[in-house]
């Protein structure tokens, strides 16, 4: 296996956005209203650190590394052993994004691997799981989308 890092890529317009509108009427309100005016500044403080969430992904040959920093600081970090995989399921989380989720050991909720660049992460994980012999689900919708990942796994 390549031992490349993945990184999930997401919109950053919509939080820039969103911080300059709330410290403007932030601002604007601390004169007026100070509790509104603080409730706007919270919102800004807590887009700009949605904006500085990046989640991580390294596939190797025996274990999926995922973790997730804010500000450059781990906030999780989870290492994945091929023998926690219970299975691999990839489909279409919308219309033109992909998505796989990883369930592992008696967890209730998967890991999500969603908007992870560049998409050749997903055909490493089918050839992670191809390997080491994991159970893999394919959606239609997902198998429409690229050709190269085969029907058989």
């Amino acid at each position: 296996m390549i031992n490349i890092v993945y990184q999930a890529i997401y919109s950053t317009a919509f939080h820039g956005f969103l911080i300059s509108i709330s410290i403007i009427q932030g601002i604007n309100q601390l004169s007026e209203n100070r509790l509104i005016g603080f409730c706007y500044l919270a919102l800004a403080t807590l887009s700009f650190f949605a904006l500085t969430i990046r989640h991580n992904i390294r596939i190797k040959d025996k274990e999926i590394h995922y973790w997730m920093t804010v500000l450059s600081l781990k906030l999780i970090n989870k290492r994945v052993s091929v023998l926690e995989v219970r299975k691999i399921e990839f489909k279409r989380v919308s219309w033109s994004t992909k998505g796989a989720f990883v369930f592992y050991a008696n967890k209730r909720f998967p890991l999500r691997l969603v908007n992870f660049k560049p998409e050749e992460m997903y055909e490493d994980l089918h050839k992670f799981a191809k390997n080491n012999h994991i159970p893999v689900i394919m959606m239609e919708d997902f198998k429409g989308q690229k050709r190269e990942v085969t029907e058989n796994s």
